[in-house]
């Protein structure tokens, strides 16, 4: 019995090693992605605010209200990382929720409540 328990101890290690590569895998893909994102939201910023300068059909509404819908999907996006304990990018979500809307209060105030949590910690 102590045997076993030696070697399930013994492997721990080795398992928590893993688990920690595959986690910064996992860091790297998500911080690649979330830049891509930036990049691709900064573009469609743009294209909604010049769609609204132009004040073009119903279509184009219906294309600015749809890309409004995807950028703001950003700040729940950051709710959930915030969640899960994620706060420089539920930072970064809620930052791109304030590319096109920067007056959403709820996203400003989330940006400053987890730059205090992380500053605290």
């Amino acid at each position: 019995m102590r045997r076993l328990g030696l070697q399930v101890v013994s492997n721990l290690s080795s398992d928590l090693s893993n688990e920690k590569r595959a986690a910064t895998m996992d860091s790297e893909v998500l911080s690649s992605d979330v830049l891509k994102l930036s990049k691709g939201t900064t573009n469609l910023a743009e294209v909604v605010q010049l769609i609204e300068k132009a004040g073009f059909d119903e279509s184009s509404q219906k294309f600015t209200e749809s890309m409004n819908y995807f950028i703001r999907r950003y700040f729940h996006r950051g709710t959930i990382r915030e969640m899960f304990g994620y706060y420089k990018e539920a930072i970064d979500d809620f930052k791109y929720a304030l590319v096109l809307e920067p007056t959403n209060k709820r996203a400003t105030s989330a940006v400053e409540r987890l730059r205090n949590l992380i500053l605290k910690s």
